[in-house]
């Protein structure tokens, strides 16, 4: 939830309406909510379906949940064809109507889309808050970071750990399957279109490191 909240917004008990404001992955912005409206200059369109399942951290900060959105036009299925949500940024607000301000309740991704005949729902994965996460120190990528150990003169990096007596390696799964050091494998065999496009990397781009 948003630090720094008014007096009011904290005591406030009057009515409110759900909206998410949806960056897509062309830079693409649209606003929703469960009622269409204009609130503090913002246009949302009544596409929003539900929210629900909104986990909290201990700093009571949303850390994860569901969204739907209501697919019963050309809109939204447009939108669904062109695969348009998949790793689409996410702010989720509370628009509180009776004193014209709004929380902001998460902020996060769309990931798992799921497409039933009138909604289609998606879970929320919360951004990373640099001022509390440590980042792991490699990025996401199907191939192999570590320097190969193997061939007629070993000497690569010891995490590697082959012992093979094959000449060099192309750092893939299968070549790590090939050298029987699966256990010693750190790249990712299966990236998601979601996932890729949310650490931003590649499948089959080059090894980071050496």
């Amino acid at each position: 939830m948003s630090r720094g909240l008014s007096t009011a917004a904290k005591n406030y008990t009057g009515p409110f309406l759900w909206a998410a404001k949806l960056t897509l992955l062309d830079s693409t912005v649209h606003t929703f909510s469960t009622d269409e409206l204009t609130f503090l200059g913002t246009a949302y369109k009544a596409y929003l379906g539900r929210v629900g399942d909104l986990k909290q951290m201990r700093s009571l900060q949303a850390d994860g949940g569901e969204l739907s959105l209501l697919n019963v036009d050309l809109f939204i299925g447009g939108l669904l064809e062109a695969k348009a949500f998949e790793g689409a940024a996410c702010l989720l607000k509370q628009l509180l109507l009776g004193i014209d301000e709004e929380i902001e309740i998460f902020r996060g991704r769309l990931v798992e889309q799921q497409e039933g005949e009138e909604e289609v729902s998606f879970q929320l994965v919360s951004e990373l808050d640099p001022a509390s996460v440590k980042l792991p120190v490699r990025e996401y990528a199907q191939l192999c970071t570590w320097r190969y150990n193997g061939g007629p003169a070993p000497g690569g990096s010891p995490e590697c750990g082959s012992v093979s007596a094959l000449v060099g390696c192309p750092k893939d799964f299968a070549s790590c399957t090939a050298r029987a050091a699966t256990h010693r494998f750190n790249g990712f065999p299966t990236m998601t279109p979601a996932l890729a496009r949310i650490t931003g990397a590649v499948p089959g781009a080059a090894p980071i490191g050496g």
